[in-house]
Parts: structure tokens; C-alpha cells; sequence
């Protein structure tokens, strides 16, 4: 009977260093569990489930932010740019970017204010009636403008202009001058002689202490400032659109041409790249990249060559009428699905609507 007892607490303590073995193997096994179930791919996708929606929520900037358009390039070379009815740009050869002027909108060639130009390289020429043009249309074409009927001819290194300078009544004028790039970009107008009624009018101004600043009031002109004797001209500000970004790296005469050298961007290395134009033409307009307009069309990717019907000679394509010279062309589609539009020149084009009887624009 007593012995009974002593077995029971035998039992009792073997019992409870079992139960102790057991509930520190147990511990030892759920622990080993845990460090595991981290590595586990079922736990793990909860964690990133919140950072999904977090991305997606619509006030974070950051990810709803739209994806920038793909990039426009253009090129030319030996195109004579009709920008308006009356002001051609002589582009000798010309790299650039088509920059969007509404981010969800593609540039459109009807609208010349649908896009704007980055030149990242170009020589361009202006002949003296290109010059006069863009001061009479663009420059000083406001009310009560102190000059207009603008001439302007090269001679050696210098330019001669001429016209009616209004103050107070009109006075018939005759400027020569010197041209010269500044620091900022602006091309400066250094009169060497200034004539008003025949007479010298730049010693006239000086001996009562007068500049020409004093005479003109340039505040209504686009690009364009006086200041003492000299003018000075934005050379992109003052042509019409499409607006021109660029800046001047030398400018010179050539003959009858006032030539201007724009400075070459890093992002010129594209082109003969990316952008390849076909080296055999010697004259064209070459779009490559992004979304393009024209017409009724929409070119996804654009790849579109634009070339002169005649084999010789600047390619004559004028902007305001590209759609006359589009209709009287021919197109062809390339192997790569590229597009190649030749054109007639647009004075091909004119001369024929006037031989028809069509009207030409006037001054």
C-alpha cells in the first residue's frame, strides 16, 4: 500500500520530464517553422499585394504620370522653305527635334502651330529680298510702324537698306551697315552710313546729341531693338511660325546672302543613326520617329521622305501650299513600310496655276 504512492510520483516525474522534452522540442520545431515560412512564396505575395496598390492609387504622381511622346526628328538639306507666302528660308542643310506645342496632340503639317523646331545644327541663308520680306511681314508689320517698304541688297561685306522712316511725316532713308554676332545670339546692325532726305543724317542726330534710338520707337516690333545707333535682330524671334528654337554660332555674307551658322547640340549625333536619310537624294525633307499629321493621314512611327520631282537644284516646298504640292505628287511605300512623296517645286506649281489663270498672292 505504500509503495503505491512512491510509484505514482515516479510516474508523475517521469510524466512531467517527458511533458517538458516534449513542449521544448515542440518550441525548438515551431521555431525552425517560422524562420522558414518568410522564405515561403505563398506569405511573401501578401507584402507585395499592398505595395501593387499603392502604385496604382491615382495620387501618386509619380507612377500615374503619362509616357512622354516618342521623339520627332527632322532633316533637310538644299530646301528652299517657303514659311510664308512671302518669307523663304534658304536651308543649306538643317537637323532638329518637332516638338509637340500640345503634349496629347502629334504635330500636324496643316497647323504650323502645332509644333515647334529644336535645331540642333544647321547653315541657312537669306537672300536681301528674304530679309526685306521678314521685316516688312513679320517685323514691323504693326500700325503706325516707324519704318516700312523695307529694301535691303548686299554689298562686299556690308548690307544697304532702304525705305520710309515715319516720324511725324515720312522721310525716304538709305542705311549701310555691318553685321556681327553678340554674345547672347542677336545679330547686331552697325550702321558705317546713314542717309534721310540725301542727307547724312547719322551726323545730323550727333551734332544736336541724338542717337537713332532717339528717332525710332521699335517697342510694337518682333525681334528686333535699337540701341544708340545700332539694330539689333533675334534671328528665330523674327521669322514666322513654325517657332524656331536655336542659336547663332556665326553669321556671314555670301554674295547676296546673309549666312548663318547655327551651333551644333549633342543631340545631333542621331542623325546618321537613328535618323538615315537616302544619302542618293540631294535635296529633301526627312521626318523620323513619333507621330506626324498631314492631310487626313496619321503616320504611326513616322518614317517619311519628302523629295523635289526636278533632279537638280534646291527643293522648292512651300508650308502654307504643301497639301497643292501633295495632290500634284506621287507616293510610294517603301519596304519598310517608310513613305517617299515626291513633289513638284512650288514655283513649278505657281507657274502652272498661273498659266490657268489662278491668281498670285500679293505683297
Amino acid at each position: 500500500m505504500r509503495s503505491t504512492p512512491h510509484v505514482s510520483v515516479r510516474g508523475a516525474r517521469i510524466l512531467a520530464v517527458t511533458a517538458i522534452a516534449s513542449a521544448a522540442l515542440g518550441t525548438v520545431g515551431r521555431g525552425a517553422r517560422g524562420r522558414a515560412a518568410p522564405q515561403a512564396a505563398p506569405q511573401a505575395a501578401p507584402q507585395a499585394a499592398p505595395q501593387a496598390a499603392q502604385r496604382a492609387t491615382p495620387g501618386n504622381h509619380t507612377e500615374d504620370r503619362p509616357a512622354a511622346p516618342p521623339r520627332q526628328w527632322i532633316q533637310m538639306r538644299d530646301v528652299d522653305l517657303h514659311l510664308s507666302e512671302f518669307v523663304v528660308l534658304r536651308v543649306r542643310q538643317l537637323q532638329g527635334e518637332m516638338l509637340r506645342t500640345t503634349a496629347n496632340r502629334a504635330p500636324v503639317l496643316d497647323d504650323v502651330t502645332s509644333f515647334h523646331l529644336r535645331i540642333t545644327g544647321a547653315t541657312v541663308a537669306l537672300t536681301g529680298a528674304d530679309l526685306a520680306a521678314i521685316l516688312n511681314t513679320v517685323v514691323f508689320a504693326y500700325p503706325d510702324a516707324p519704318l516700312r517698304d523695307i529694301g535691303i541688297r548686299t554689298d562686299g561685306a556690308e548690307i544697304i537698306q532702304t525705305g520710309i522712316l515715319h516720324k511725324g511725316v515720312d522721310l525716304k532713308f538709305r542705311l549701310r551697315g555691318h553685321l556681327s554676332l553678340m554674345p547672347d545670339g542677336r545679330v547686331r546692325i552697325h550702321p558705317t552710313a546713314v542717309h534721310v532726305l540725301g542727307l547724312n543724317g547719322e551726323t545730323m542726330l550727333h551734332l544736336v546729341g541724338l542717337h537713332l534710338d532717339n528717332l525710332l520707337d521699335l517697342k510694337g516690333a518682333r525681334g528686333a531693338a535699337v540701341k544708340g545707333d545700332d539694330f539689333f535682330l533675334d534671328p528665330t524671334a523674327i521669322l514666322p511660325p513654325p517657332a524656331i528654337e536655336g542659336r547663332l554660332a556665326a553669321i556671314r555674307i555670301e554674295g547676296d546672302a546673309v549666312v548663318q551658322d547655327f551651333e551644333r547640340l549633342p543631340d545631333d549625333s542621331i542623325f546618321g543613326t537613328y535618323v538615315r536619310a537616302d544619302k542618293t537624294d540631294s535635296a529633301f525633307i526627312y521626318f523620323r520617329g513619333g507621330d506626324l499629321r498631314f492631310g487626313k493621314l496619321l503616320m504611326l512611327d513616322t518614317d517619311l521622305r519628302i523629295i523635289g520631282a526636278e533632279p537638280h537644284g534646291p527643293f522648292d516646298m512651300s508650308l502654307p501650299h504643301y497639301a497643292e504640292q501633295l495632290i500634284a505628287g506621287r507616293s510610294q511605300v517603301r519596304p519598310n513600310l517608310g513613305l517617299v512623296v515626291t513633289m513638284p517645286n512650288y514655283a513649278a506649281l505657281q507657274h502652272a496655276d498661273s498659266a490657268k489663270g489662278k491668281p498670285k498672292p500679293e505683297h
